[in-house]
């Protein structure tokens, strides 16, 4: 899961998927706004064949986050 979730991020944010680690965050990745944020969400919900909610998708601020809201 986490593989596949460092790949949709990197393309995403148009980044080496070896930037991508536990600790990347809405925070450190000067690509990751309000539209990368929106992107990044419809790839997980396709790949992942889930749906999320509005106060998940506000969550979803880090790559910790994501996993925890794949693992529910």
């Amino acid at each position: 899961m986490e593989e596949r979730l460092k790949k949709i991020m990197a393309g995403v944010f148009n980044i080496d998927i070896n930037e991508i680690n536990k600790d990347i965050s809405i925070h450190n990745v000067e690509a990751w706004d309000s539209l990368a944020q929106m992107k990044l969400v419809f790839a997980i919900e396709e790949e992942f064949g889930v749906v999320f909610d509005e106060d998940e998708i506000q969550e979803m601020v880090s790559f910790n986050a994501i996993i925890g809201m794949l693992e529910k």
